[in-house]
């Protein structure tokens, strides 16, 4: 199944979906503009925020493939689309499909932005996200010399929305590396918010990543999931090897 044209009914709902037309794919800055426009349109009944993080939750449970058909996810999610009209879900499975179209184009934090441009930050959380140009910057300045293997990982003990990542796979990008293959991301948020963000957004990007809910500082985690890529290109066998070879070199060091 095309990914652009995925949508929430057919997967919490099967029994109700309609299969529709292909429509014609929108350019990522048009389908951006679109999606300000629906989301603006979406749910006057609620809370800007509580409707961005409800969309948000439900494209993620869309796209954890160990637990989208699970009798728990269904339930949970079927409990958030109750507590709207049918028109506003209508709604929310179009800003999807925008978001996919959005995302279509060279890397950027697109959920980062448009949560700060519809002005949906915390104060109380001092939650505000980084500016995808100095992710940009700061990415280009921590990538200090080419990999040495054909494996490269990061850790990111806040990630946001993961515009950091983002920007890493886009200095892989420019050297000709591909960052689909190559990259494996450790994130981990406090917020669950953001670490939805962060896990749409590496899934949709194909960057393996496994994204935590959880406190960097007490190493408690709440949920942990796994991104597409990261189950169909076998990372777990590929970072197991890659601590085995750890292991043996260490040994070597001490001999």
């Amino acid at each position: 199944m095309n990914v652009a044209q995925m949508d929430f009914d057919s997967l919490f709902f099967p029994e109700e979906s309609t299969v529709t037309p292909a429509k014609r794919m929108r350019r990522p800055e048009e389908a951006r503009r679109e999606f300000l426009k629906v989301f603006s349109t979406t749910a006057h009944a609620h809370h800007r925020r509580d409707v961005f993080r409800d969309f948000v939750n439900l494209a993620a449970r869309e796209l954890d493939l160990c637990r989208v058909r699970s009798p728990e996810n269904i339930r949970e999610a079927k409990a958030i689309c109750d507590r709207y009209r049918p028109e506003d879900m209508q709604a929310v499975s179009t800003l999807f499909n925008l978001m996919v179209e959005a995302m279509g184009g060279p890397l950027d934090d697109f959920l980062g932005g448009v949560f700060m441009e519809l002005e949906l930050g915390s104060d109380a959380m001092a939650q505000y996200f980084t500016p995808f140009h100095v992710s940009q910057l700061l990415a280009g300045l921590s990538y200090a010399r080419e990999p040495a293997g054909n494996i490269v990982m990061l850790h990111e003990p806040s990630c946001g929305a993961g515009g950091m990542i983002l920007a890493y796979a886009e200095q892989l990008e420019t050297r000709g590396l591909n960052y689909q293959e190559m990259l494996f991301a450790h994130c981990i948020d406090i917020d669950a918010l953001a670490a939805d963000m962060c896990f749409v957004q590496l899934s949709l990007r194909g960057i393996a990543a496994e994204v935590v809910t959880g406190n960097t500082l007490t190493l408690e985690a709440w949920q942990v999931r796994h991104t597409p890529v990261y189950h169909l290109g076998e990372w777990a066998k590929r970072l197991d090897q890659l601590k085995r070879l750890d292991r043996i070199k260490a040994l070597l060091q001490v001999a």
